[in-house]
């Protein structure tokens, strides 16, 4: 009897015991339509790396992820599609689960928690929103819509989203959910103040939550930059000052004579690595606006040409107008144009004004898009039967 009784107690302890450790982190149930075979990559958007934490293959239209996770923000994303799924992690033992088809990738289907499901909420304005903004451009392509309409329908689009957006942040409690709206807001001057009083606002909600004071401090040090970019060159609204220089064949080169055209005036040289890092940033507005009435001058500040060559060369600065004196600081356009630092560039209208200033990454292309002249279709020839 004491045999028995020690086994019953044996098994009885091993299966408490096997109860009490079963998995408690978090299961993530994918149904994955027409993505047979493709990685799946989980991954932390908290790090600024966006850190993978976990790969799988779709086989039979499924995957499941059984992790543990710190609670936070998440996304999951395919080998084959920009597009990704927002997830929050809520580490309350619920299973989260996803359908998503690659056929129709903007209309997932997410449960499991409340956070999740906001998200969701969230990308779909984001996607109706960003339909609207695209309809726009084409109908002003196909010169259906005036510049005047045009200007005036986008200006509206943009204030519809931030008052979403505004309002999606107030009334969702979790702060990194709230923070992640923020995402979606375009990060130019004219909007820093809006963003940094939102940014607050989600940190308030919860100080130590991650995601949200990542926003709430990266936004602050762009505010000392933007405050900083004010004392560094001429400002918007004056005439730009005419200066000869020679170009990199050594013939002499007027700014005057780029009248007519919308200008980039980009200060940069070849050693300055901030210049470098937001050269391709420049190369792809020329390529895309270089069509509308829009071109680039180049002042380097190198005081080797060997060098300035590389970095023309290196980075793929295909216009035209390249100059220096070579120089460096010494140049009499740093004074001129009362430059503290570069990068620093000028955007000039036709007429040779200064219109706007320090446009870098997105902003310069958002810019330019706004202010240029709309591409028309060419007309057909009539023929003559």
């Amino acid at each position: 009897m004491k045999i028995k009784s020690y086994i019953f107690f044996l098994f009885a302890t091993l299966y408490l015991f096997g109860c009490k450790h079963q998995f408690d982190g978090v299961k993530i149930d994918g149904t994955f339509e027409n993505f047979e075979n493709e990685l799946i990559y989980v991954e932390d958007v908290t790090s600024p790396q966006k850190t993978i934490v976990d790969t799988a293959r779709v086989k039979d239209e499924k995957v499941t992820f059984r992790l543990y996770l710190n609670e936070g923000l998440y996304r999951l994303r395919t080998e084959s599609l920009k597009e990704m799924v927002f997830f929050y992690n809520a580490n309350d033992g619920k299973t989260i689960s996803i359908n998503w088809d690659k056929n129709d990738t903007r209309h997932y289907k997410i449960s499991g928690n409340k956070e999740s499901i906001q998200l969701k909420g969230l990308q779909k304005y984001i996607t109706t929103n960003t339909q609207e903004y695209l309809l726009i451009d084409s109908l002003s392509i196909k010169d259906s819509l005036s510049a005047e309409k045009t200007t005036q329908l986008k200006t509206e689009n943009k204030q519809r989203l931030t008052q979403f957006v505004k309002t999606f942040m107030d009334t969702v409690a979790n702060a990194d959910v709230a923070a992640f709206a923020l995402n979606y807001v375009d990060a130019s001057p004219k909007n820093i103040d809006f963003l940094l009083k939102q940014s607050e606002i989600a940190h308030q909600k919860n100080i130590e939550a991650p995601y949200a004071t990542m926003w709430y401090i990266s936004l602050n040090t762009y505010r000392d930059q933007i405050l900083s970019q004010a004392k560094n060159g001429l400002p918007a609204g004056v005439k730009a000052p005419n200066f000869e220089l020679p170009n990199f064949e050594g013939d002499s080169f007027q700014l005057k004579d780029m009248q007519g055209k919308y200008v980039l005036l980009d200060f940069w040289a070849s050693w300055c690595q901030p210049c470098r890092q937001e050269n391709p940033n420049i190369v792809a507005a020329y390529q895309q606006f270089k069509d509308r009435n829009f071109d680039i001058v180049s002042v380097s500040l190198d005081s080797k040409k060997d060098q300035w060559q590389k970095g023309i060369d290196m980075d793929g600065l295909v216009w035209k107008n390249h100059v220096s004196d070579l120089l460096k600081w010494r140049s009499p356009l740093i004074k001129l144009y009362q430059i503290v630092g570069i990068p620093a560039n000028f955007l000039l209208d036709p007429k040779g004004n200064i219109i706007a200033r320090d446009l870098r990454g997105n902003l310069l292309s958002s810019t330019l898009d706004q202010v240029l002249p709309t591409l028309k279709e060419p007309e057909e020839e009539s023929t003559t039967q």
